[in-house]
């Protein structure tokens, strides 16, 4: 009877108990994988910015090696322009004595 009943619900009480005593601990494992998760990641993160940057850096310092090799030639072909300039001038002036 009653007494039966009172069992029955108090089962029903305790199952539900573990059960929801059992979600929460998968809750808090989730918590725990999602966080572990999102560290993980944001430490890729950080590894792909640092390999981005270096990348950066290594094609400024190639640009810049660039320029400067570029500026060299400029300064070579105008050295030797001065060069055939004062030939030239030299040539003209055996000319025209």
């Amino acid at each position: 009877g009653l007494k039966q009943e009172n069992n029955s619900l108090k089962a029903s009480v305790d199952t539900a108990t573990a059960q929801l005593n059992s979600a929460q601990a998968d809750l808090t494992k989730a918590q725990a994988e999602a966080t572990k998760a999102t560290a993980d990641m944001a430490k890729v993160q950080a590894k792909a910015d640092e390999v981005a940057l270096e990348l950066s850096n290594a094609q400024d310092r190639i640009k810049a090696a660039e320029a400067n090799a570029s500026d060299k030639e400029i300064k070579r072909l105008q050295e030797s322009l001065a060069e055939r300039q004062t030939e030239l001038e030299a040539a003209s002036g055996e000319l025209t004595t």
